[in-house]
Order: structure tokens, then sequence, then C-alpha cells
């Protein structure tokens, strides 16, 4: 599913684009990220439990998130 939001962003944002980086405090770690203009969003795990988060009673956390920060 993370991968998925990935995608709908990367799709829907002309400046968006998938990056790899390696993390700033483990040398030969990667991590997979979305990046558009200053922003970039870590993509890995990014869904796990989304639909029992506590605040996400309307089952629309994910759309929120991406109008917070993609749109």
């Amino acid at each position: 599913m993370s991968v998925y939001f990935g995608e709908v962003v990367v799709r829907n944002n002309d400046n968006a684009k998938w990056v790899v980086e390696e993390y700033a405090f483990v040398e030969g770690k990667y991590e997979l990220m979305v990046n558009k203009g200053l922003l970039s969003m870590s993509i890995d795990n990014k869904c796990n439990n989304w639909f029992n988060e506590p605040c996400n009673k309307k089952h629309n956390l994910l759309f929120r998130q991406y109008n917070r920060y993609f749109k």
C-alpha cells in the first residue's frame, strides 16, 4: 500500500519523483522516498496499521496526508 501511495503522488504531481537515499546514521542502508521540491517523504512502512489508527475513523487518512503534503 505504501508503494501505491508513492506512485499516486508521482503520477499526479509533475515535479514529484522517486528517490533512494542513504540513511544519515547507518552506513550501507538505504531508504525509498518520494520527493517534491524540498519535501522528501519516506515510503517504507508508511501505511502500517493505517486502517486501525485512532485518527482514521472515517478511513481517509491517506487521502488527508496526500492533500496535506502534495496538493
